[in-house]
């Protein structure tokens, strides 16, 4: 498990923290009101918990809601009126993520001011803690190689993980009759990354200060993932992406097939395509809070986010090209 205090995102850590504006979670005071009913002074800060993986696409949703502006929610006979204060902050992984809101909400003083991101189905476990606040987008995790390479003809989400995390070095355990044998595997790193972007089933390995994702240890990094290095023939690249990220197959390579089906955008929406990915905002089932005035406020706070999730965010997701749940599916 990655340290609380990490930032796994792959880009520097300054550039991370600018997400995180303050973790205030202001209590509430009565103002006005009637015994039955109550008006409360608050601030709204649902935290969001991002895992690396997916951190450039949401970690900016908490701010959709602009500091400094005011608003008022109604909850039973309570009216809460305050700020919002967005904070997102990145985690190495969704399971660790998950784990650590969850001891939030069902700890001596509970806390529900948390939602996680998701990025894969939620385990058995998972989803009887867990339930979804917004369904947002799918996408999913592609191989590029060179044109002609015999990889085009597909391979398996199994061999395509092994073949990220270097377990599977040489096309020839995997193809036959590969211009170069050696695998040359490239990944998503930003400019300027300290990490970079974990997918295709891989993660964060290491301890205290000394922490890597586990790609193959030869492979390198670039803000395409490689695909640039693929389409210029180069037969041994293998290039690790996104299908957000490439949209459309570059002159000079081919996008391989996993488990018999190619990634398209419908295969990918319908999750049929093995590397896709529902991505999900989720909290937990139980509303936890102190007392009565508290869970009301956090009921007020997932309500809101919900609302505004399903609109600005997945018009800001959309205007990344990302397949948002409940578009139509465009062709390709």
């Amino acid at each position: 498990m990655t340290p609380r205090g990490m930032v796994g995102r792959p880009v520097a850590m300054r550039q991370a923290r600018t997400w995180l504006t303050g973790l205030v979670v202001g209590a509430a005071f009565a103002v006005t009101g009637p015994a039955s009913a109550a008006t409360f002074e608050t601030s709204f800060q649902l935290l969001q918990m991002t895992p690396s993986g997916v951190w450039d696409e949401t970690g900016g949703l908490p701010f959709l809601f602009p500091p400094g502006t005011g608003y008022r929610y109604r909850a039973g006979a309570n009216t809460y009126v305050g700020q919002w204060i967005p904070a997102s902050v990145s985690r190495g992984s969704i399971g660790e993520a998950l784990a650590e809101v969850y001891e939030d909400s069902v700890g001596r003083f509970p806390q529900g001011n948390e939602a996680v991101i998701t990025d894969r189905r939620l385990t058995a476990t998972e989803a009887a803690r867990f339930t979804v606040l917004a369904d947002l987008y799918r996408d999913g995790d592609v191989l590029v190689v060179a044109a002609g390479h015999p990889a085009c003809a597909g391979l398996t989400i199994d061999q395509a993980r092994r073949i990220a995390n270097g377990t599977i070095a040489r096309w020839s355990q995997v193809v036959r009759g590969a211009a170069v044998d050696r695998i040359a595997v490239r990944y998503l790193q930003m400019p300027g990354a300290e990490f970079p972007i974990p997918r295709l089933g891989t993660r964060f390995v290491g301890q205290r200060t000394s922490w890597r994702v586990d790609y193959a240890r030869s492979g390198k990094g670039a803000p395409d993932g490689g695909v640039g290095e693929a389409a210029a023939g180069n037969q041994g690249v293998v290039a690790i992406t996104t299908w957000s990220r490439l949209r459309a197959t570059r002159p000079g390579s081919c996008v391989v097939p996993l488990d018999g089906v190619e990634p398209t955008n419908a295969t990918i929406a319908s999750l049929r395509y093995p590397g896709a990915f529902p991505v999900s905002c989720v909290v937990t089932r139980k509303v936890a809070g102190r007392d009565a005035v508290a869970r009301g406020r956090i009921v007020v706070m997932r309500r809101a986010m919900r609302a505004k999730l399903l609109s600005e965010g997945r018009k800001a997701l959309r205007s990344r090209g990302l397949l948002v749940v409940g578009d139509p599916v465009p062709p390709g």
